[in-house]
């Protein structure tokens, strides 16, 4: 139990990360497509990190 959630912590901080790079590379508002990838975790309540 324990184990799966510091694994989910880190997945998230991840997907943080990958969601801030994104908005900088493409040059998008980076709040709005943080945001966006955190919503879209919660409404599925699981993470898929390689299906975008």
């Amino acid at each position: 139990m324990l184990s799966e959630h510091v694994s989910l912590e880190v997945i998230v901080i991840f997907d943080v990360g990958l969601g801030l790079l994104e908005g900088l590379y493409v040059g998008e508002n980076y709040i709005v497509d943080l945001m966006m990838v955190i919503s879209w975790r919660r409404i599925f309540g699981t993470t898929f990190p390689w299906t975008w």
